[in-house]
């Protein structure tokens, strides 16, 4: 997916908001009910509105309890506020409609005004049906308990009051009119949510409500139910898939000093789940606080479904084989596609970029038949990295067929041609950390970590951003910043969907400005690199293993299905509505 399909599916958060403590909707709720009726008693307008919000919270938090839901006081509070301001909107309306209609009496006797009065408080149950089918619980059962709190507390109100005033008369059907009109909000809520749930489950077999209720639980709230649910989702529908990892291992007096992890595993889709934050989950795996993890050639299609693929990773970095190698001196090739390249023993290392061009992630099969291109040449192997350091809305994926794999397949074989009779020579190596700046920067936990490589008294440094791609304009604001501490210097970013939790599903790193502080800590970064340099052990290993991830066309139909539901759902919901106030009308004139 590029910037800008990324975008429009993040724009969906925007609706996404912390519902206000309970008590402040309980008091809208009071202030509302007590000024209805300016000419008659507060009573009559609290035992309409106010009392039926409040003894549905009574009923409904216990009952969420007991049904193992999760339910707070805050939410059920702010849909009941709403629920009483829509109620009182349409009875506004429904008392100027009742004019039109005069001061005669339907079939059966019923003053027109007495239908409109009990439409006005049964229409808004379909919005209850919805909110809790849909966000709170997608168990049918559970959310229809849920619903009907309110309108039983409804009809308690409409029984108290005739009994307050000594006027019983037509209370029995009043409330058999009610329910009806209550009966018929549920009814057509539940072919909405019924409807809308139906294409992404055809689709990949998961509901589309469920897969919103636990986005948003993990969204929103943040748990680790909803981190679980999800990754169970994901690994439903998910496909086995063979990934490609290659190692550098950095050893001082024969202890790890720092590992570098390339591979084409993708570090998404948001959040925590599945693949997302996948450096720090990493990191912490293996207890190495030099854990660097560059963005290899991968697409959304490999996204990790779950937590576990992920130990899996760890476990084969951990027990892989590896062998010592010496290194050559750096070099670069410029071009549209601009390459930095080095050798490690017989296998070549490539940064590629298109900057100032925009760039997007890099199919796995683009690296596979570039190593296959260079092995020709008497390499063993291609560490192939994305520096995917320059975001813009229009880039696209790079593909086998794409006309940017031609442009990059030319840098990389003249890379490989290059140094392909290099001098190989031990090397020095220091490490450099910065954690000083976060998510407001588009940084997530892994901060900046550079590597800085001294062959043959030529440096070469790779800066590793822990970030989901970089706004343009930045990558030449660090290169410069940095230049004196390296002959050839790339800067790159892991590609961790993790920071996407703010700007609206898209935060590259520099989005929101600070340049000027990026720069600093990347110096930082590399100055801490620097002082750390010192001679050091390189290995070079590689491995391959089985790792459940979304699969092929997953990602796109996960984008397209809700998009068109949701373009869908305007009109749907519309035509539902229309409906239902439809049939209660017919009702109200035929009864």
């Amino acid at each position: 997916m590029n910037l800008r399909e990324t975008k429009k599916l993040g724009m969906n958060t925007r609706f996404v908001f912390a519902a206000p403590r309970w008590w402040v909707s309980a008091i809208v709720i009071l202030i509302l009910s007590s000024f209805f009726f300016t000419t008659g008693s507060w009573l009559i307008g609290f035992l309409y509105f106010g009392l039926p919000a409040y003894l549905s919270a009574l009923l409904a938090i216990p009952l969420a309890r007991a049904m193992k839901v999760r339910y707070w006081l805050k939410t059920e509070m702010f849909l009941n506020m709403f629920q009483v301001i829509l109620s009182f909107i349409l009875l506004f309306l429904f008392l100027y409609i009742s004019y039109f209609l005069g001061a005669g009496t339907l079939s059966g006797g019923i003053d027109p005004f007495m239908s409109l009065f009990f439409m006005a408080f049964a229409i808004p149950i379909w919005l209850r049906w919805t909110y809790l089918a849909s966000i709170i619980t997608t168990h049918r059962g559970k959310a229809m308990v849920l619903t009907l709190t309110y309108p039983a507390s409804q009809i308690l109100s409409f029984a108290i009051l005739p009994y307050l005033f000594g006027n019983l008369h037509g209370v029995i059907v009043y409330l058999v009119l009610y329910s009806l009109y209550t009966s018929i909000s549920i009814l057509f809520a539940f072919i909405f949510t019924e409807t809308m749930d139906r294409p992404l489950k055809r689709v990949l077999g998961v509901g589309g409500l469920e897969f919103t209720r636990w986005a948003l639980e993990h969204y929103k709230e943040r748990t680790e139910l909803g981190k679980r649910k999800l990754e169970e989702i994901f690994r439903g529908f998910g496909k086995d898939a063979l990934i490609d990892i290659k190692v550098l291992k950095f050893l001082r007096a024969g202890k790890t000093h720092g590992i570098m992890a390339v591979h084409t595993a993708h570090m998404g889709p948001f959040g925590e789940v599945g693949g997302s934050n996948m450096p720090e989950k990493l990191s912490r795996m293996f207890n190495c606080k030099n854990f660097l993890s560059p963005h290899g050639a991968s697409t959304h299609e490999m996204n990790p479904t779950d937590i576990g693929e992920i130990k899996k990773m760890a476990e084969v970095i951990k027990s892989m084989k590896s062998k010592a190698v010496k290194v050559s001196e750096p070099i670069r090739v410029d071009g549209k596609v601009k390459v930095m390249a080095q050798r490690f023993g017989d296998y070549l290392m490539i940064v590629e970029t298109s900057h100032p061009e925009g760039t997007e992630d890099v199919d796995p099969s683009v690296a596979m038949l570039l190593e296959e291109r260079i092995k020709n040449m008497g390499y063993e192997g291609l560490i192939f990295i994305d520096a995917h350091n320059c975001s813009t809305e229009h880039a696209d994926e790079t593909f086998v067929h794409s006309e940017r794999y031609r442009e990059m397949e030319r840098s990389v074989l003249s890379a490989a041609e290059r140094l392909r009779d290099a001098e190989l020579q031990h090397a020095k190596l220091g490490i450099g950390t910065s954690k000083s700046l976060g998510m407001e920067y588009g940084i997530g936990p892994l901060g900046i970590k550079s590597v800085l490589i001294d062959a043959g008294g030529r440096r070469s440094a790779y800066i590793i951003i822990d970030g989901n791609n970089m706004v343009c304009a930045l990558r030449d604001k660090i290169l410069e910043g940095v230049g004196k501490f390296a002959d050839f210097v790339e800067v790159m970013t892991t590609d961790n969907h993790y920071v996407n939790r703010t700007h609206g599903g898209s935060n590259p790193v520099g989005l929101s400005g600070g340049h000027e502080e990026i720069v600093r800590a990347c110096v930082e970064s590399l100055r801490k690199a620097v002082e750390d340099l010192k001679e050091s052990d390189i290995h070079v290993g590689r491995s391959e293993l089985r790792l459940r991830v979304f699969g092929h066309g997953v990602p796109v139909k996960l984008l397209t299905v809700p998009e068109s539901v949701s373009a869908m759902g305007k009109s749907l919901a519309f035509l539902n509505l229309l409906s239902m106030v439809l049939i209660d009308i017919l009702l109200a004139i035929l009864i």
